[in-house]
């Protein structure tokens, strides 16, 4: 199965690995119970950026800054 989705809580409930696209390029892969600790901000971003019935209304965590593909590439450094 292939699930394609920003919610990343919900692909690790249904999926066993994971790879993360950021500006069309891979910048993560690994299995899904890693997510939680996953290290690139993109991915960290996606995983905690899941809207909640306590959130609600309040913005949701994006990126500081845009990555460069390079930077993408390696984890934001």
């Amino acid at each position: 199965m292939l699930l394609i989705s920003h919610d990343l809580p919900l692909v690790a409930e249904h999926c066993q690995r994971v790879l993360v696209l950021y500006q069309g390029e891979k910048v993560d892969e690994m299995a899904a119970r890693d997510l939680p600790t996953a290290t690139h901000p993109y991915t960290r971003t996606l995983w905690t950026c899941r809207p909640a019935a306590q959130t609600y209304g309040q913005m949701l965590p994006t990126l500081d800054r845009t990555l460069n593909l390079t930077e993408a590439a390696h984890g934001g450094r």
